[in-house]
C-alpha cells in the first residue's frame, strides 16, 4: 500500500509534466519510499490516457443542502398546525449523522 500511495503522491507532484515510471520512482525516492518498476510503470500507463490534472478537474464533492431545503417547508408548517389545534408540536428526531468515507482517495488525507 505504501508503494501505491507513493505513486499517487508522485503523480500529484508531477501534475502538468510528463509522468513516466522513472519520474514516479525518482519522486518517491526523494520522499524516502522505494517503488518497484512494475508499480510505477502501471501508474504511468494509467495516467497516460487520463492525465492527473484532468482527473482532478473532474472531481466533485456533494453537499448536504438538499435535505435542509426539503425539511424547511415541513418545519414551517408545524407551528401553524400547533396553533390550529392548540397542542404542542412533537419534536422531530435529529437526522442521524453520516459516517465519513474516504471517497476513493486511498487514505490521501489520513
Amino acid at each position: 500500500m505504501a508503494q501505491q500511495n507513493a505513486c499517487l503522491y508522485a503523480a500529484l507532484i508531477l501534475s502538468g509534466s510528463p509522468i513516466t515510471a522513472d519520474s514516479i520512482i525518482a519522486v518517491a525516492k526523494a520522499g524516502g519510499v522505494t517503488v518497484d518498476k512494475g508499480t510505477a510503470n502501471t501508474f504511468a500507463n494509467l495516467l497516460k490516457d487520463a492525465p492527473i490534472d484532468k482527473i482532478l478537474s473532474n472531481l466533485s464533492f456533494g453537499g448536504g443542502a438538499g435535505g435542509a431545503s426539503a425539511a424547511a417547508p415541513a418545519a414551517a408548517a408545524a407551528p401553524a398546525a400547533a396553533k390550529k389545534d392548540d397542542k404542542p408540536a412533537a419534536k422531530a428526531a435529529p437526522p442521524p449523522e453520516e459516517e465519513e468515507e474516504d471517497g476513493g482517495m486511498l487514505g490521501l488525507f489520513d
